[in-house]
């Protein structure tokens, strides 16, 4: 039976299957949120790097993600095994993965040209792994099943996890940091603490779930014509507009924070707190827009969180910071509002591979995800670069008084830039063409030209 927007039954996908997906979820969470949210403040009040120096090293980065990225998914997508395309890069990328998060946070006490040096080299290598691992990962929300509703459950258990994934990455680092009494060995035990169970998940992930099986066409391995068909892929541009915007703004918050309640509020140590007030919403958040989206659709619902979005981080500007409660509650507002995107980008993404198959006749998961892959480090280091050099500007000097304008300044990064920066993927969104009639439609034409059965035996 099927509702004005879209089929109601979408659960035929085993709960191992939907388990495995999530801790997969978890385990990316864990590790981005740890690189995303503590390693800039890391590096300039931990390890005494420049802010601009900083910046400068997460868009060197972004730089090399721009080649890595979309190469990753093209191998991916031509990777033929017995354990699927995807899921052996998973296996093999966890371990190496895990070692290069823990050395990231474990900077030498040399001069500042290594640390600069080190910090360099870790992070370069750090990037690369994570690509090794995050895009295949995230290809496998089509390959498990071409079903638009099976996708949205899908994304909803990987959210839920992601957010549990961000609460032991923010709140819980926190405390794990100061049961040290000197902070830079805090740090990196934390990052292995922390780093040791993202590995084990990721291995969960590859035991528990399967690739659905697939008819796919022999693909020679990359050339002109598959970049000129992505390329028409109206979707999934204006799809990727959105995230990119929407990541830059979210890394710009997330990034913040520690310095927001350090020294506009003066309570650093609300800091875990304020984190717990993000993640922990998600929970609440995430039974509600799954029925909001089978109401009105993935677009309109993603429109709605973003839209509550930027009216809490507005008010965040314009509150006062004598009153951290209030802003508590405000970050709290925008936790839950900001679970839609969260919910919905991993289940439209599956949604413009499928458009894209349909219009062209390529099937290209990987390549797809892996630019979606190279668009969350692209918001992240562009949100660093810019924090760090904002910074610079504003007069910022780590650990100590800062004056009246470095305080507008980060109250500027905190909450005013990634309310405008969120304009633009509301209005890249207005224009997302794909309901679920059109993905009804599309699923249909596709099943005409394959005949091996959505969701046979994935567990």
């Amino acid at each position: 039976m099927k509702s004005a927007t879209g089929p109601i039954e979408m659960d035929t996908l085993t709960l191992t299957v939907k388990l495995g997906y999530g801790l997969g979820g978890f385990a990316s969470s864990m590790v981005f949120g740890l690189v995303s949210v503590h390693l800039i403040f890391y590096y300039t009040d931990v390890c005494g790097i420049s802010p601009a120096w900083a910046g400068a090293i997460f868009l060197v980065a972004r730089i090399w993600d721009a080649m890595t990225d979309p190469m990753m998914g093209l191998l991916a997508d031509h990777t033929r095994s017995k354990w699927g395309r995807y899921r052996p890069y998973i296996l093999i990328g966890a371990l190496p993965l895990a070692i290069s998060t823990i050395s990231l946070f474990s900077v030498a006490s040399v001069g500042q040209s290594g640390r600069i040096a080190y910090a360099f080299v870790t992070y370069m290598l750090f990037t690369s792994l994570f690509t090794i691992v995050f895009v295949p990962y995230s290809a496998l929300t089509s390959a498990v099943t071409k079903n638009t509703m099976q996708r949205a459950g899908l994304s909803a258990y990987r959210v839920v996890l992601e957010a549990l994934g961000g609460i032991a990455a923010t709140s819980g680092a926190m405390p794990l940091i100061h049961m040290f009494s000197d902070e830079s060995v805090g740090y990196a035990a934390m990052s292995t603490i922390l780093a040791i169970p993202a590995m084990l998940c990721w291995w969960l992930c590859v035991a528990l779930i399967r690739e659905a099986p697939r008819q796919l066409p022999a693909q020679s391995f990359p050339s002109l014509r598959i970049w000129r068909k992505l390329s028409d892929n109206t979707p999934f541009l204006l799809l990727a507009g959105a995230v990119v915007c929407g990541l830059i703004a979210s890394n710009f918050t997330v990034s913040t924070l520690n310095y927001y309640f350090k020294y506009v509020i003066e309570r650093e140590d609300l800091i875990g707190t304020a984190f717990l007030c993000l993640s922990a919403p998600v929970f609440i958040a995430v039974p509600v827009w799954i029925q909001v989206a089978a109401r009105v659709g993935k677009r309109n619902t993603f429109l709605a969180g973003m839209l509550g979005v930027n009216a809490a981080l507005l008010c965040i500007f314009l509150c006062p910071p004598a009153h951290p409660t209030f802003v508590l509650c405000l970050l709290a507002v925008l936790g839950f509002f900001g679970a839609s995107g969260g919910f919905n980008v991993w289940s439209m993404l599956g949604d413009t591979v499928d458009y894209g198959e349909w219009k062209t006749g390529l099937r290209t998961e990987g390549l797809i995800h892996g630019y979606i892959g190279l668009f969350m480090k692209l918001g992240m280091g562009l949100a660093k670069l810019i924090i760090g050099f904002g910074l610079s500007v504003a007069g910022y000097s780590a650990d100590e008084d800062q004056s009246a304008t470095a305080l507008f300044g980060i109250c500027v990064l905190f909450s005013l830039a990634p309310f405008t920066i969120n304009l633009v993927a509301i209005i890249l969104l207005m224009w997302y063409p794909l309901d679920y009639q059109f993905c009804n439609r599309i699923h249909d034409d596709l099943a005409r030209t394959d005949q091996v059965p959505d969701n046979a035996d994935l567990d």
